[in-house]
C-alpha cells in the first residue's frame, strides 16, 4: 500500500523477475551461488585467520562494495576483527537481499538469537527463538540406522 492506502499492484521486488514467453514458463536462470558471494566467504575467512587492517580481506570486501557503487571501508572504519565481522553480516544482508541466505548467515555466525528476538516486535514474532531453532531434525531414518550413536537434535520430535 502506498501513503494514500491504496495498493499498488505489481511486484516489488524485481532481482530475477521475467516476463514468461509462454504460460508456466520463464527464461530465467537463477544463480546457485554467486561471485560475490565466493569473494565476501573469502573475505571472511581471511579476517577470521587473522585480522589485518587495511589488509586482503579489505580488498575483496572493498571489490563487491565497488560494484555496488559504494565506496571502500578502511581500518579507520573497522578497527578490529569483530567490526569486520559485523561489516561483513552488513554487507551480505544488502547484497544478497531476497536470496535466502541471511538466516544461515545468522546462524553461521551465532548471532540468530540474539538478532531476530531484538526484532521480535518489529517482525510480529510470535514465539522467541531458542537453540532448538537453530538445527533441523535428523532424518529418522537416519538415527534409525545406529540409534547408539545417533541421536535426535534437540527439539526435534
Amino acid at each position: 500500500m502506498n501513503a494514500g492506502g491504496n495498493t499498488i499492484p505489481g511486484n516489488f521486488v524485481k532481482k530475477y523477475f521475467d516476463v514468461p514467453a509462454l504460460a508456466n514458463d520463464n527464461a530465467n536462470n537463477i544463480p546457485i551461488i554467486r561471485y560475490a558471494d565466493v569473494i565476501l566467504m573469502y573475505a571472511e575467512c581471511l579476517n577470521e585467520a587473522a585480522y589485518v587492517a587495511d589488509g586482503p580481506a579489505f580488498d575483496y570486501l572493498n571489490d563487491v562494495r565497488f560494484r555496488a557503487g559504494l565506496g571502500d571501508l578502511k581500518a579507520a572504519q573497522v578497527p578490529d576483527q569483530a567490526s569486520f565481522r559485523l561489516a561483513m553480516e552488513r554487507e551480505r544482508r544488502v547484497e544478497f537481499a531476497f536470496e535466502n541466505l541471511r538466516w544461515y548467515d545468522l546462524v553461521r555466525t551465532d548471532r540468530a538469537i540474539t538478532v531476530i528476538n531484538s526484532k521480535a516486535t518489529q517482525i510480529n514474532l510470535v514465539n522467541p527463538v531458542t537453540p532448538q531453532n537453530l538445527v533441523f531434525p535428523i532424518p529418522q531414518s537416519q538415527v534409525d540406522i545406529n540409534k547408539e550413536k545417533i541421536k535426535q537434535n534437540e527439539g526435534s520430535n
